[in-house]
């Protein structure tokens, strides 16, 4: 929670049970981390579906696949594209309305705000009749990518 009164909040919903954390002092600083964070959270589970979804239409998935493992082995790439397909299949429609309220941010800071387009892969797999980490099952879905 952020704004002028955010400490005094606090301390009564500690007392309630709760752990807020206070952002700062302004209004809007605990939203602008959320949306922010967002950009690269929902921003990079976009990236994996739109190529993995490519990568496996195109025939190319494990050779897509073994690039990334090779140069950054510290990420469980396939764990990690599971993952992004199953949090877009049951969470996607609210993760996109939270991405189009990041672009709006940041357009109003005045940048471009490209991963605006995250939004609409976000849109899309949550819109599916399926909630799966399987791109086979989104490839076949009524309305998927296949």
């Amino acid at each position: 929670m952020s704004g002028p009164q955010a400490r005094k909040a606090a301390e009564w919903l500690t007392r309630l049970g709760m752990s807020p954390r206070v952002a700062g002092e302004r209004v809007g600083q605990a939203s602008a981390i959320k949306l922010t964070r967002s950009i690269m959270i929902k921003g990079m589970e976009a990236l994996f579906a739109e190529c993995f979804l490519a990568a496996r239409l195109g025939g190319v998935e494990d050779e897509v696949l073994a690039s990334p493992e090779a140069s950054d082995p510290d990420i469980a790439w396939r764990r990690r594209r599971g993952y992004a397909m199953d949090r877009m299949t049951v969470h996607g429609r609210g993760r996109a309305a939270e991405m189009r309220e990041a672009a709006v941010m940041v357009a109003e800071l005045g940048l471009p705000n490209a991963m605006a387009a995250a939004a609409q892969w976000q849109q899309r797999l949550g819109d599916l009749p399926v909630k799966t980490d399987d791109i086979g099952v989104v490839l076949k879905a009524p309305g998927g990518a296949g």
